[in-house]
């Protein structure tokens, strides 16, 4: 018994008949009890085929044999029919699911169990890139601060100095505190440049599987392909790298897709100009160390304030700028890529 009886049996969940004739009694009946005549199996009242029920026997039913609708396709069996195989340099046949949006894609059913690729449809053009530029003046490297300590508040007896910046310092003011800041050169400028890509929108993604590799053939040289599983678009494709025509045969409806995007978009340089700054600011004195605890004084530059703490802080209250000389520009494009034909009987 061939590979093909075998599976479509299985498909139509029916045993397999033997060819084998029923054994005759030499008593003119078979094994089940109707009676022969030369090689036909006739009813016990001389019919053929089954028993007719008698007038009061109501409970029995006459049932004729499955129609040709029920039994489906004659070679592959229900849910199936038999389809051409795909064409030398092409791949198939596969199914094609189509999904929207962030949808969860759909596994590969167990009709077409081997996964195809997966594919874009419908590209749209994101445009350029989106550029913008910053510029910060660094203070700190502009301005340079000093702290003073003394012994007593009306600053007469000098212990200690400490030069900082705007971050925190541990620096202990014993009892009055003298702050000085000034102006050394020009204040440096730090370009930021952001750069942002739109995303690219498509209509769809495309998962497709494909039939086993040893599909039930059917025809000539034709296999079996199952109907589109639920999920899946109607009908069933063959599919081949590049832009191509659809070979003659069912598979006439084509379809591109695309793999994916190449993406040369980006930003050029940007630069600042030269920036500017005020060099004023208070000093903070806090209780405890790295600027914990309360804040005990607000020391003004060149003003003899009293004061007893543990650290100092910068509190820079100039104004500085520092403008853009050289905007980003966009550069680059994106486009599609990977290209893909899909042919399909629909």
């Amino acid at each position: 018994m061939d590979r093909r009886i075998t599976r479509i049996a299985a498909l139509l969940g029916a045993p397999l008949l033997s060819a084998c004739p029923k054994p005759v009694d030499a008593d003119g009946f078979d094994g089940l009890g109707f009676e022969t005549d030369g090689g036909t199996t006739l009813g016990t009242d001389g019919g053929t085929g089954v028993d007719r029920p008698s007038d009061d026997d109501a409970s029995v039913t006459m049932t004729g044999a499955p129609s040709t609708a029920d039994a489906g396709d004659p070679e592959c069996g229900l849910g199936a029919s038999c389809g051409e195989a795909a064409p030398v340099g092409w791949f198939g046949p596969t199914a094609r699911a189509r999904v929207l949006g962030d949808a969860a894609m759909p596994d590969c059913p167990a009709e077409f169990p081997d996964a195809g690729p997966t594919v874009l449809e419908g590209y749209h053009d994101p445009g350029p890139a989106i550029c913008d530029c910053t510029c910060e003046v660094q203070e700190a490297q502009a301005c340079l601060s000093y702290a003073y300590s003394y012994a007593d508040a009306t600053c007469s007896a000098f212990s200690n100095f400490q030069q900082f910046s705007a971050d925190c310092h541990d620096f202990a003011i014993a009892g009055g505190a003298y702050f000085s800041i000034y102006q050394q050169g020009q204040p440096f400028c730090q370009q930021m440049k952001t750069t942002e890509l739109p995303e690219v929108p498509w209509d769809a993604s495309i998962r497709s599987c494909k039939l086993p590799d040893d599909p039930l053939p059917c025809g000539d040289d034709g296999v079996c392909m199952p109907d589109a599983p639920a999920g899946f678009e109607a009908g069933a494709c063959i599919y081949a790298e590049g832009d191509l025509p659809c070979p003659a045969g069912p598979y006439a409806t084509k379809h591109g897709y695309y793999s994916g995007v190449e993406d040369a978009r980006s930003c050029s340089n940007c630069t600042c100009g030269q920036g500017t700054t005020t060099c004023t600011a208070t000093m903070q004195v806090f209780d405890g160390a790295n600027c914990g605890g309360n804040q005990v004084a607000d020391a003004p530059a060149n003003v003899c304030t009293p004061a007893t703490g543990a650290s100092v802080g910068l509190n820079f209250t100039g104004e500085s700028s520092c403008p853009v000389a050289t905007a980003p520009e966009p550069m680059g494009t994106v486009a599609p890529m990977g290209e893909f034909t899909f042919c399909c009987t629909e």
